[in-house]
């Protein structure tokens, strides 16, 4: 048996608000994949294309999207709600 489910975990009050917080760490992780893209092609653009003032840091375009990752998949993590159901079907 995994581990996790002997230790009784799968009981546990807490587990349906890590999968929801699982949830909303996905969509920001497929977000953040699409803005650091497109980050470091405009960095690199910058570096290569345009004079680069000495002393800029490629970190200044990683912030950014780092930022708009999560502020803009704050609404995704308020979509989801916890339902309890009995045995019998009933929801609470």
């Amino acid at each position: 048996m995994h581990k996790f489910f002997s230790m009784g975990l799968h009981d546990s009050a807490a587990l349906p608000r890590i999968y929801v917080l699982g949830l909303y760490l996905n969509h920001v992780a497929v977000d953040l994949s699409v803005y650091l893209v497109v980050a470091v092609s405009a960095e690199r653009f910058r570096a290569l294309c345009l004079e680069k003032k000495r002393g800029e840091k490629a970190a200044l375009f990683l912030a950014p999207p780092l930022a708009a990752a999560f502020a803009l998949n704050v609404p995704k993590f308020f979509e989801f709600s916890i339902v309890e159901a009995a045995l019998d079907g009933d929801t609470k």
